[in-house]
């Protein structure tokens, strides 16, 4: 909405880090490249590269942990650098004023 119809959306860029096992990464790798190609920037990290850059990352887990809470072992990192957090209320000004040149009354 920003780019393509002008509004400013307060947009914060932190980035967003998911953490994935090997199944996950290999579902997740299609809609990756797509969005690659969109134009998203998206970094890829392997375990090494995770390990060495976030020393107290967790990538593998004991028996009961990954029992309890349900957690598989880390191979890939996929960091998301236009990710972040955005306005609301900008986002629904945005989103009236776009109603209303449709004919949408509020």
């Amino acid at each position: 909405m920003e780019k393509v119809l002008g509004y400013n959306l307060d947009l914060t860029k932190y980035g967003y880090l998911q953490l994935l096992d090997e199944e996950k990464h290999r579902n997740l790798k299609d809609p990756i490249d797509k969005v690659k190609k969109l134009g998203i920037r998206v970094k890829i990290f392997q375990k090494k590269e995770l390990e060495n850059q976030i020393l107290e990352l967790s990538t593998k887990f004991d028996f009961e942990t990954s029992n309890v809470m349900g957690l598989t072992p880390v191979k890939y990192g996929v960091l998301g650098l236009d990710c972040g957090c955005l306005n609301p209320d900008s986002l629904a000004r945005a989103l009236e004023n776009e109603f209303h040149k449709i004919g949408g009354e509020t």
